[in-house]
């Protein structure tokens, strides 16, 4: 999967032409230079991709084959199994495994995937540490050198026990390098070593240092993307609907900013309550560029911000999605950091507690705004009073993040803009250098991304089926995983989601890390939400009919869909889930066109080659009925 990189020197193609960059312009263009005629021209970074147009490359960032795995990972994937050697292939207690995990200083629960992964493949590999091939877990960019001079200079003040700060570490390693004649790491990396080490050793040498817990006011970090703050509340205004005008209730939104430049990384407007699903969406809009979002929104304007470099921090509170097996793999996948607000303390979290203050107190200046509390709404009535929809709402908070609150001084970045901050980062002083432009995620890992940061669903695979929630789903590449695992039909294969559309699901084929789009098995069924599903179900429960057919699922959903029609002109309930209805039916058709300005794989011919050894299937379903082959098989 391709990812453009832009530093100076690096190859990128406009079309089929091959090019070498040579120099940044701003954020929109960028100098490059014509490998074959040699001619210097500007080009808008939008043009540029990251492989030729006609180009069929095999897929990037493939999980790591035994052949690219390390000597050093191979010692250690032999440790973990001896590790897990004694509790393997047998009945054991969950005692047994605490104790082995206690026994190592382990969790548990990493205990629980060495020996599923071991058990279900018998695959040494599985245990190394895990890395990508865009410079993930255990793949330094650094020098030997350089990482041998940070290594022994945290070394020694941990030995010293020596009461210091991060800027005296910094200087330390700068000295020893200019000794040697070594590039000087940035302060940011260095920073990422200690942050490795022991947390309890650190904070008492680390004088002032706090490591994990970020104090607004006190907590600052160096460069861009080197933090992400995230939260989410609910906004101070009530929302109409589209159709009637009238009133539904309050949204959500889910928000990022970087902490150094103060930007607002990505954000998610929404109805339905905050959970991974909303978060991922705020994710992956602050990951990749934004040009498309603000033309198909319609609003005129730069927002230059994007990107998620190695060892980036993701700091959130304590909300239990964000403690999930989703939030871990995200982690893992993209090499990632995710620290948690310490509790009862107002201060933790504070850039992006300060961020959701300001942009409600913005939207008390809006019609149907609810202030911040009864007491200052007063007798206002905020229902009656209403006039803006979701989607409106939305424009409104973009416009303001676009033109304003990027464009005004802001009062803890020294006379400075929040965009003016994020340039310089980027770019570089007179007195720090920047971080360069970030690499740009595009095409099929950009999808790949996307898909990534749905929730995940784990379930077996029968004869090709797949059913979540009472809805059965079916592929011909679900037939072939059968075929090629047969006789474990209980192994838990993992799936994605995306709760606006169920008629779908992705299926991760690991091995090949690729994702499969897997629809209903009866194509006929409409499209339905996860909370619509939810709703049929409860319906029929309460009537005590059995939601065990999907047929009666899909019956009473129609009928329920008639009885919202007529009713949301009358109730505010039945109003805001038509509307929730419209609005996601609205941000997927706009994520489509989004996406089909990248260059996608066929997906047919992707199984045809993936599964091109595996065995013909011995019965095929579709559309819900079995056919069985004739004739004997080949083997």
């Amino acid at each position: 999967m391709p990812t453009l990189k832009l530093g100076q020197g690096n190859i990128v193609y406009k079309g089929d032409r091959k090019y070498e960059v040579i120099k940044h312009m701003n954020f929109k263009s960028i100098l490059v230079k014509d490998t074959e005629t040699g001619k210097i021209e500007a080009v808008p970074l939008g043009h540029l991709r990251a492989e030729p147009e006609k180009a069929r490359k095999e897929k990037h960032g493939e999980d790591a084959k035994p052949e690219f795995i390390s000597d050093a990972h191979w010692e250690i994937a032999k440790q973990r199994l001896e590790i897990i050697k004694p509790l393997l292939f047998r009945r054991r207690r969950k005692e047994e495994v605490l104790a082995r995990a206690g026994e190592f200083g382990l969790n548990v629960t990493t205990l629980y995937e060495w020996i599923g992964a071991f058990e279900t493949t018998g695959r040494l590999d599985l245990l190394a540490p895990l890395y990508t091939k865009r410079g993930g877990k255990g793949k330094s960019r650094l020098k030997p050198e350089v990482e041998a001079v940070i290594e022994n200079t945290i070394k020694e003040i941990l030995e010293k026990g020596q009461r210091t700060t991060l800027d005296r570490v910094m200087e330390e390693v700068k000295k020893q390098c200019e000794a040697v004649g070594l590039v000087i790491p940035h302060k940011m990396t260095v920073r990422r070593r200690l942050i490795g080490r022991s947390k309890t050793k650190l904070k008492k040498i680390l004088k002032g240092e706090k490591m994990s817990r970020p104090i607004r006011g006190k907590h600052e970090v160096s460069v861009p993307l080197e933090e992400i703050q995230v939260d989410e509340s609910p906004l101070d205004v009530i929302v109409v609907d589209e159709k009637h005008r009238l009133p539904i209730g309050r949204g959500f939104i889910t928000i990022s900013t970087d902490v150094c430049a103060r930007v607002v990384y990505g954000f998610c407007v929404h109805l339905e309550h905050p959970s991974f699903f909303t978060f991922g969406r705020c994710m992956s809009m602050g990951i990749l560029p934004k040009d498309g979002y603000l033309r198909n929104i319609g609003v005129k304007g730069d927002w230059p911000v994007w990107g998620l470099p190695e060892g980036v921090t993701i700091h959130t509170d304590n909300a239990k999605w964000y403690r999930g097996k989703d939030m871990k793999r995200f982690g893992d996948t993209y090499n990632l950091s995710v620290t948690f607000r310490p509790k009862k303390i107002p201060e933790a979290g504070g850039h992006i507690e300060r961020l959701i203050k300001t942009i409600n107190h913005k939207l008390h200046e809006l019609p149907g705004s609810t202030y911040s509390n009864p007491q200052k709404r007063g007798d206002y009535d905020s229902e009656r009073w209403a006039v803006l929809t979701l989607k409106e709402l939305e424009k409104w908070i973009v416009e303001w993040i676009v033109n304003v609150y990027h464009r005004k001084e802001h009062s803890s970045l020294d006379g400075m803009s929040p965009i003016q901050r994020w340039e310089e980062g980027i770019r570089g002083n007179d007195t720090a250098p920047g971080i360069g432009l970030p690499d740009i995620i595009q095409g099929d890992e950009a999808e790949f991304l996307r898909i990534s940061l749905l929730p995940t669903i784990e379930r077996t695979i029968q004869r090709g089926d797949v059913t979540i929630e009472r809805i059965p789903y079916f592929h011909e590449a679900l037939v072939a995983v059968c075929e090629q695992e047969w006789g474990n039909r209980t192994k838990l294969h993992r799936f994605k989601r995306d709760l606006r559309d169920i008629s779908f699901l992705y299926y991760l084929d690991e091995d090949h890390r690729t994702y499969f789009r897997i629809p209903y098995r009866n194509p006929g069924w409409p499209p339905m939400s996860v909370w619509e599903l939810r709703k049929v179900r409860k319906m029929l429960r309460e009537k005590h009919i059995s939601d065990q057919d999907p047929e009666k699922i899909f019956d009473a959903y129609e009928r329920m869909r008639n009885i919202e029609e007529e009713a949301a002109a009358k109730t505010k309930t039945a109003r805001r889930s038509q509307e929730m209805k419209r609005h996601h039916t609205e941000q997927l058709k706009r994520e489509a066109a989004e996406s089909k300005s990248e260059a996608k794989d066929n997906q047919t011919e992707r199984i045809r080659s993936i599964f091109a050894n595996a065995k013909p299937a011995k019965n095929i379903r579709i559309a819900g009925k079995w056919d069985r082959e004739k004739g004997e098989n080949d083997d």
